[in-house]
């Protein structure tokens, strides 16, 4: 018995359905992801998103409001930020983690 291609392809499209949804969950799953600590871009902060502005806050080992207070004064710059704070001595120590 011979099979013919689109016998394959009509079998075929299920299969490829499955792995292209599986990729489509994937990807969407790992952009959506709104439990990640750490800033995509580490030299500025990201206002919009509430994890950033935690994970700066407890870096910088202030609140959030005392960081917002910093954003507002030096800018989204990481470093400016920092300077900031150092300034006003509401930051002594950069956490390492």
């Amino acid at each position: 018995m011979q099979v013919g291609v689109n016998e394959i392809l009509q079998q075929a499209k299920p299969l490829v359905f499955i792995v292209v949804y599986n990729l489509i969950f994937s990807i969407r799953s790992i952009m959506d992801n709104t439990t990640k600590t750490s800033s995509h871009d580490e030299s500025r902060i990201n206002v919009q998103k509430d994890h950033e502005l935690n994970y700066w806050a407890d870096k910088f080992d202030v609140t959030k409001v005392k960081l917002k207070a910093a954003i507002n004064a030096a800018g989204t710059s990481v470093n400016e930020v920092e300077a900031y704070l150092r300034k006003k001595n509401d930051a002594f120590v950069l956490k390492n983690n």
